[in-house]
C-alpha cells in the first residue's frame, strides 16, 4: 500500500518537472502609420477631373521591431490575426479622399471606402473583409500595408494609421 502512495506522489512530480514543452501565448498589436503625400510628383493625374489624383504607398512592419515577440522569432509556431483597426488623420478642410483601399501582403483588403473628409469618415464599401495574415507573418516575419486611392486635389498630406492585432503561439525560451 505504501508503494502505491509513493507512486501517486512521485509520478505527478515527475510529470511537472518534465513539463518544459509548454507553449506561451503572446497577444500584441502591430501599429503601422503610412504617411501619404499626394503632390504633382507622386500623383497620377487622370484625364478626367472627376477621377481625381491617384496615389499608392506602402509601409512594412517587421516583427523584430515588436518588443513583445522579438525574442521568440525563431520559436514561433503559429500566428493568428485577431482583428484590426484603422484611422485616417491629417485631412484639412476641403480635402476629400475620393476612394481608398488598404490591403496587406497576400491581398487581404482590410478597408475600402470613399468620400472621406476631416469631419466625415465616408462610406465603407462592402468588400471590407477580415484579414487572415497570420501565415504570412509566421513565414516572412513582416507584413506590408499598401494604401491606394485618389483625392480631389493636390497637394494633400494625410496619415493612414492601421493596428493589426495578433496572437502568437511560441515555444518557451
Amino acid at each position: 500500500m505504501k508503494r502505491i502512495y509513493i507512486l501517486l506522489f512521485i509520478v505527478p512530480l515527475f510529470l511537472i518537472a518534465c513539463d518544459k514543452d509548454d507553449d506561451i501565448v503572446i497577444k500584441t498589436s502591430l501599429p503601422i502609420t503610412i504617411p501619404v503625400e499626394v503632390n504633382e510628383a507622386s500623383a497620377i493625374n487622370q484625364k478626367s477631373v472627376q477621377a481625381g489624383y491617384s496615389f499608392t504607398t506602402s509601409e512594412t512592419y517587421y516583427l523584430k521591431d515588436n518588443e513583445d515577440v522579438k525574442d521568440y522569432l525563431s520559436n514561433m509556431k503559429y500566428i493568428s490575426s485577431k482583428g484590426h483597426s484603422k484611422e485616417i488623420t491629417g485631412l484639412e478642410d476641403g480635402d476629400i479622399i475620393k476612394d481608398i483601399e488598404i490591403s496587406l501582403t497576400g491581398g487581404d483588403v482590410i478597408m475600402a471606402s470613399e468620400n472621406i473628409t476631416n469631419s466625415d469618415p465616408g462610406t465603407t464599401l462592402p468588400n471590407e473583409g477580415y484579414a487572415t495574415f497570420g501565415d504570412i507573418l509566421l513565414s516572412e516575419k513582416q507584413i506590408t500595408v499598401t494604401v491606394t486611392g485618389s483625392t480631389n486635389k493636390i497637394p494633400m498630406d494625410f496619415n493612414v494609421n492601421v493596428i493589426l492585432n495578433i496572437e502568437v503561439i511560441a515555444e518557451e525560451l
